[in-house]
C-alpha cells in the first residue's frame, strides 16, 4: 500500500476498531477530527504520528485518546470450580446507581475504578462462578474502559467496515467471499486486471491492492456519478499505485473492435442490444486526467475515452471481477468474453446461488470456461477462551456465493484461418 512509514502522518485514512471488532469506524487523521466511543465524541489527534496498531483508550474527561501501553487482560484458566448461578438473584444486587457512576464519570473517575467500585458493590458477584465473574468483567471493561486500536485501511479492515456499518453500500460482499475471488481470479503482480464494481470501489481497490502497482486495473461502472470508486481514496494508495488505475463506462468495453470510436462521444454510443440484459451507463465521455494527490484535495482516476478503452481492450485482461447485482451475469461474461485473455481467469459474486448456477450452464452450453464452480465460504466466528471455546451466537447467514472458472480460446472464423484443421465451429 502507499501508506510509506511505520506511523500515521495527518491525512491518512485509518480504520480505528473499538473493542476488537465491536465496532469498526473510518476516518482521516486530523488533529480537529472526532469520533464517538460510546456516548461520548472524543478527539482523535492524538493518532498522529503513532504508529500503526498502537492501542488507546479515552481520557477520565472523555474528550481524546490517549495510548495504553500494555492493554492486554489477563485470561484466567478455569480451575474447575464446583459453583454455580442457579441461586443467584439478580434483583437489586447492585448498590450503586446511575445516577452514582455518572457523578463518578463526571468527576474524572477512570474507567478501572468504576469497574473496581461495581464489582465490590455487587452483591452476587462472588457467588459467580469464574466463568460468569470473567464475562462479566469483560463486558464492563468494554463500556468504561473502551479499547480502540489504529488499523490500516487494508481491503479486510475496510471490507469488514462496509459489510458491518453499510452492507447495502456493497450488495453483503463479506470479506471472506472477496478473499475468495481475489484467489479464484488470479489476481496478483503483473496481471491485467478487469473489475466490473458496484460495490463503492472496494472490488478495484482490492484488486489494486493485489497487484501492488505493478500491472493494469480497470474499473468499469455503470454511470459516471461521484462515489462509484469512493474504496479507493480510503485506502492510502500511493500516486505511483493509483497511476495503473483505470475508469471507464462498462458499455464502452461492449463496442466492436471496429467502431467508430473518435468521433463517438461516450453517452452518446451504442448501448446494450439484448432487451432486460444490461443496464446502459449514462454521462459523457470521461476527461483524461493525471490522479491528484491524495492529500489536501482532490482525488481522481483516470477516466477512459473511448480510445483508449479499445487500447486496453486490444491488450486484453488476465483477471475478471465481477460485483454488479444489477446486472445478470451471463450476458456481462458473453459481452466481455472477446477482451478476456485465453485462459483468463474469472469469479462472479451474486447473493443468490440459483443466479451462478444458470450462468454455469449457460457457459458450458457456449462452450466459453472451463473447471467452473460454485462455492460458498462457510465463515464462523469463534470466542476462544481456555474451556470455553464455542462459535459467537449472532453471525452473519452468508455472504453470498462466487462463480470461478476459466475462459477458453474462441473458436470462431479468424481462429479457424490460423489453424485449418480446427473445422468445429463452437455453436
Amino acid at each position: 500500500m502507499g501508506a510509506v512509514g511505520d506511523v500515521v502522518k495527518e491525512g491518512d485514512h485509518v480504520v480505528l476498531d473499538v473493542n476488537v471488532g465491536d465496532k469498526l469506524v473510518l476516518a482521516q487523521a486530523k488533529p480537529n477530527g472526532k469520533i464517538k466511543v460510546g456516548k461520548a465524541y472524543v478527539s482523535i489527534g492524538n493518532i498522529i504520528g503513532q504508529p500503526w496498531g498502537a492501542v488507546f483508550e479515552p481520557a477520565s474527561n472523555n474528550r481524546e485518546l490517549v495510548r495504553v501501553d500494555d492493554p492486554r487482560q489477563p485470561i484466567n484458566v478455569i480451575d474447575g470450580t464446583q459453583k454455580d448461578n442457579r441461586d443467584i438473584l439478580f434483583a437489586g444486587d447492585q448498590a450503586l446507581t446511575a445516577e452514582d457512576i455518572a457523578e463518578m464519570q463526571r468527576a474524572g473517575t477512570a474507567g478501572a475504578e468504576i469497574i473496581d467500585a461495581l464489582t465490590k458493590s455487587s452483591a452476587t458477584f462472588e457467588a459467580k462462578t469464574e466463568f460468569s465473574q470473567e464475562k462479566y468483567l469483560r463486558k464492563k471493561q468494554k463500556k468504561y474502559t473502551a479499547k480502540v486500536t489504529v488499523r490500516r485501511p487494508t481491503t479486510r479492515h475496510v471490507a469488514a467496515h462496509y459489510f458491518l456499518h453499510d452492507p447495502r453500500k456493497v450488495h453483503g460482499l463479506r470479506t471472506d467471499s472477496l478473499a475468495l475471488m481475489l484467489a479464484q481470479a488470479n489476481v496478483g503482480a503483473h496481471a491485467r486486471v478487469l473489475a466490473v464494481d458496484q460495490t463503492g470501489g472496494l472490488l478495484t481497490a482490492a484488486a489494486l491492492e493485489r497487484t501492488g502497482g505493478f500491472g493494469t486495473v480497470c474499473g468499469a461502472v455503470l454511470a459516471r456519478r461521484k462515489g462509484l470508486l469512493d474504496a479507493l481514496r480510503v485506502m492510502n494508495f500511493s500516486q505511483e499505485e493509483l497511476e495503473t488505475v483505470h475508469s471507464c463506462l462498462l458499455w464502452q468495453l461492449w463496442k466492436e473492435p471496429g467502431a467508430d470510436v473518435e468521433g463517438n462521444d461516450a453517452g452518446g454510443g451504442e448501448g446494450d442490444k439484448g432487451e432486460g440484459e444490461a443496464v446502459k451507463g449514462e454521462g459523457g465521455e470521461g476527461e483524461r486526467g493525471g490522479v491528484a494527490q491524495r492529500r489536501g484535495g482532490g482525488f481522481a482516476v483516470k477516466k477512459c475515452t473511448d480510445k483508449e478503452v479499445r487500447e486496453l481492450a486490444e491488450r486484453k485482461f488476465t483477471s475478471l471481477l465481477v460485483c454488479a447485482p444489477m446486472l445478470q451475469p451471463l450476458p456481462v461474461l458473453r459481452r466481455l468474453w472477446r477482451v478476456m485473455e485465453p485462459s483468463a481467469s474469472f469469479a462472479v459474486w451474486a447473493q443468490s446461488a440459483q443466479t451462478l448456477a444458470e450462468t454455469l450452464i449457460g457457459l458450458q452450453q457456449e462452450q466459453m470456461a472451463v473447471a467452473m464452480s460454485v462455492q460458498e465460504c462457510w465463515w464462523r466466528e469463534h470466542q476462544v477462551l481456555p474451556q470455553r471455546t464455542h462459535p459467537n451466537m449472532n453471525m452473519s447467514g452468508t455472504g453470498g456465493f462466487v462463480l470461478c472458472g476459466t475462459f477458453v480460446a474462441r473458436d470462431d472464423d479468424e481462429a479457424r484461418e490460423e489453424h485449418p484443421e480446427k473445422k468445429q465451429r463452437v455453436e
